[in-house]
This record gives C-alpha cells, structure tokens and sequence, in this order.
C-alpha cells in the first residue's frame, strides 16, 4: 500500500490535495452558513421591514380564516390579517410596527395547502418547512445522480459544489417554495429526456402554483418548436395549465381570473411596504435604466 501511494504520479497527488481542500473548505463554509439558519429556527421575532418570504405562506392561513378564499386578494384584508398574525405569535421586537403589506400573491390552491401551517406556531411551521425543504433538496440530488449525472466523478463535483451556491441556502432560511418548483422542473426535464412530452407538459404546467414561473413552458416549447411532438408538450401544457385555473375558479369563484390577474399587477408596488427595489421582478429591472 505505501508503495502504490509513493507511486502517486504529482498529477494525480495534486488532485487528491485539491480534493481533500474543497471538501474541508465545504464543511468549513456549512458551518459558516448554517448559523443563520440556526438563528431563524431559535429566533422569536422577524425583521419589520424585510420579513422572510415565510411569513407571506404563513399568513395565507390566517387571511383565509379571517375572510375566506374569496377575500384573499384584498389589499386591506391582507394587512388585518398579517397584523393579527404578528401579535398573536408576538413576532416584532417590542417598540417595532410593520407599516406595509408583505403582498399575498400565490394562487388559491397553493393558498389551501399552506393553511394547515397556520394550527401551528411560527416558529413550528417555520421548522416544518425548513425540514420540508430538506427532503426536497435530498429527493432532487437523489433524482439528479440517477437521471442526470450517472459518472461518479460528476456525482462528487456536484456535491463538493453545493454548499458554494448561495441561493441554496437563501431559499431554506427564507423558507420559499423554490425547491417544489425546482423538482417540478427537473421531472419535467426527465421525461422530456425520455420523450414522455405529454407527461413532460402536464409536470410543467404545475409551475402555475407561482406564476412567476410561468415563462418556463413557454421557453420550453421554443426550444422544442421545431420537434415533431411538439404538440403533444403544448398539449400536456394546456391541459395542466386549465386544471389549476378550473379549480382555482371553483375555490374562489366564477371571477378569480379578472381579481387575481388585477391584484397581481396593483400589488407589484412600494405601496405594499416591500422592499420591492431589491426583489427580482419587472418594477426592480426598469429601475436599472429609469
């Protein structure tokens, strides 16, 4: 053994080194990042003017209990209900007051699934998402090694990379929903890999549970325009896109397409107390140029 390992051309020694420092500066940086996670977990009390994404999913449940699915998209209804939210949970530092609206913008059934969260404290519901958003993260790497990268050597890149990716962590410390959607993307992929293009489309129009995703299929479909079946994924597409909308009008109501569609455009604002300058969206791009 010790003379195979003085055998170690400098080469192959020089990328065990490399190696052996990705993998402890990994660990090293886990333990960088991990301590604001820790923080939000043991943390009581949000930040008044840049509360998590969280709080947004969380209110939904109290928004529904105070005025119903179809109250949900009322900018003052909103307001009462995430004022009630934060005294009841006592989630502001004493002397502090959150002024604006932490815009309540998702889709009636993505509203229903996070209401169970609200029979739960905070604090609980924010440790069950986190956990939640764990096992996502684990079923995506699992999905990813036997779909995607097969070689072992890109199976250890990936892995040594991972804790170098920041939105990684700012997903799981703001509690967001990006890792449904990133499973949901990635499936899609699969079966378009496998030429399942019907399957493929009704997985994609899933992404419609937050439609700023909504631009996904369409790049999809541009890519695969010039492909024979491609009328088999515009068909997946469409058929999943008009059962959300079918049940979101059954949830809501006959008028959920002209209420939501009007409150997304209103509630893309300062007037909702965001900051909305620094969120990725259409207001925060043309103030680059404007």
């Amino acid at each position: 053994m010790l003379s195979n390992f003085l055998n170690i051309k400098p080469k192959e020694f020089a990328t065990i080194l490399l190696r052996l420092a990705l993998i402890i500066f990994s660990l090293f940086l886990f333990w960088f990042l991990k301590t604001p996670l820790i923080e939000r977990i043991q943390s009581k009390t949000i930040s008044s003017t840049n509360p998590p994404d969280f709080f947004m999913y969380y209110s939904g449940g109290y928004i529904i209990d105070d005025f119903g699915l179809k109250g949900i998209y009322t900018k003052e209804n909103q307001r009462f209900s995430q004022q009630r939210l934060l005294k009841e949970n006592q989630l502001l530092k004493e002397g502090e007051k959150m002024e604006g609206v932490l815009a309540f913008r998702i889709p009636p059934l993505t509203a229903l699934l996070y209401k169970p969260l609200s029979s739960l404290s905070y604090s609980q519901a924010y440790t069950v998402m986190l956990l939640f958003n764990l096992f996502l993260l684990l079923t995506f790497l699992v999905l990813v090694t036997i779909f995607i990268l097969p070689k072992k050597t890109d199976i250890i890149k990936v892995f040594l990379l991972l804790p170098f990716f920041i939105p990684l962590w700012e997903t799981l410390y703001t509690g967001q929903i990006t890792y449904v959607l990133l499973l949901i993307i990635l499936v899609s992929y699969i079966a378009l890999k496998k030429e399942l293009f019907v399957i493929s489309g009704l997985i994609l129009g899933l992404l419609s549970l937050k439609p700023n995703f909504l631009l996904l299929p369409i790049l999809a479909v541009a890519v695969y325009w010039k492909s024979a079946k491609k009328s088999r994924l515009i068909l997946g597409i469409m058929f999943s896109l008009l059962f959300v909308l079918f049940v979101s009008i059954l949830l809501y109501g006959p008028t959920f397409p002209f209420d939501y569609a009007h409150f997304l455009s209103t509630s893309e604002s300062s007037q909702y107390g965001t900051l909305i300058s620094m969120n990725y969206n259409i207001t925060s791009i043309l103030g680059l140029f404007i």
